[in-house]
């Protein structure tokens, strides 16, 4: 046995992300080796040291999780028609951990019963199904399902994999991973890496210019999202940010429209500025600062709904009423973000200090 398995907590759970911090899951893989359009290293590692926030679950997870029994029927099905002999497929609902290395974790859809194969489910939609996914029975689909299935195969010692995917919900169609050893090792490495470095001492990866920019802002606005400081920093030691600075006011001089590269540069500041309110440079002052929040404002489904069950009492409302009902749906306005701020005018910030905003 190179795994040791246990039964699979309930889904969202606070055992299921209690044990999910314990180790790097299949799903966390791609993320490691930065092949996740969704996610980055730095999620991963939030995630890991409890400091993620809870993401909500989407429409499309949220189907993927309804149709996960019907698309496992039709595979079965499938598999038996194409491999000529019956495929019983099985969900044992259990998490495995590699005894090799007890940081991999490995939850499987399901497996396939007398065989060494598991499979692998996904829903996805119609357009990036019909872009991403190649010819059947290959392993023509997107990277960071090679890398989830690699890394299970490499916790359970399972030979194959089999990717089976709906596509908007009317095209099926099945896919097969083979264990490839040489990848195996090299995702190890860098998952080893990753875990013992940033994780277990807790320090998080630094942004690397290969992440995606606009997936890095987000992961930051989690990271930094709360503080409303006025310190403003003065390091001592520029070389760190200062070339992003640079850059960034390069670009913003000569109006290049690069968004990516753009965001990209402000990551790297924003990473450097944390929780403070932005800093002092000698090319301008740069504020990241918490907008005021919105004012409060009614809810005004809940105020038709008050209205309505009110006319069906009575056909003309006691004066005063509107401002009864609109006084019970108040909510509390849009929490205020932070705002990324540069020079208003920076090809004369070395010039003339006034015009920092």
């Amino acid at each position: 046995m190179t795994q040791d398995d246990f039964a699979t907590p309930e889904v969202g759970s606070d055992e299921w992300h209690a044990i999910r911090r314990t180790g790097i899951g299949g799903s966390d893989a791609a993320a490691v080796l930065n092949l996740s359009p969704w996610a980055n290293p730095l999620d991963v590692y939030l995630d890991k040291v409890g400091e993620a926030e809870k993401l909500e679950e989407t429409d499309l997870m949220h189907w993927g999780i309804l149709l996960e029994p019907v698309i496992a029927t039709e595979t079965a099905v499938v598999m038996s028609e194409r491999l000529g002999r019956p495929v019983k497929l099985q969900n044992r609902q259990r998490t495995y951990r590699s005894k090799v290395h007890p940081w991999m974790l490995a939850n499987l859809d399901r497996i396939v019963v007398e065989s060494d194969a598991l499979v692998e489910i996904k829903a996805v939609g119609f357009h990036s199904g019909r872009k991403d996914y190649g010819i059947e029975e290959t392993d023509e689909v997107p990277a960071q399902y090679i890398a989830q299935v690699q890394h299970q195969l490499a916790v359970t010692g399972r030979s194959e994999g089999w990717l089976s995917v709906l596509i908007g919900g009317q095209d099926h169609r099945l896919y097969y991973i083979a264990r490839d050893e040489r990848f195996i090792d090299a995702m190890t490495q860098l998952e080893h890496k990753f875990w013992t470095e940033h994780v277990v001492p807790q320090v998080p990866p630094e942004i690397d210019d290969k992440w995606d920019a606009d997936g890095v802002a987000d992961t930051l606005a989690r990271l930094y999202g709360k503080p409303d400081n006025d310190e403003m920093l003065e390091p001592e030691d520029w070389q760190p940010v200062m070339k992003a600075i640079t850059d960034l006011r390069s670009l913003t001089v000569t109006m290049k429209a690069d968004a990516n590269v753009r965001t990209g540069y402000q990551n790297r500041i924003k990473e450097y500025i944390g929780d403070a309110g932005g800093l002092e440079s000698p090319v301008g002052k740069i504020t990241w600062k918490k907008s005021k929040d919105g004012e409060e404002e009614p809810d005004y489904k809940q105020a038709f709904g008050m209205l309505a069950q009110q006319c069906l009492v009575e056909e003309f409302l006691p004066q005063g009423k509107l401002d009864e009902i609109r006084d019970a749906v108040m909510v509390p306005g849009r929490k205020g973000s932070r705002r990324f701020i540069v020079p208003r005018r920076w090809s004369e910030a070395e010039e003339n200090d006034d015009d920092d905003e």
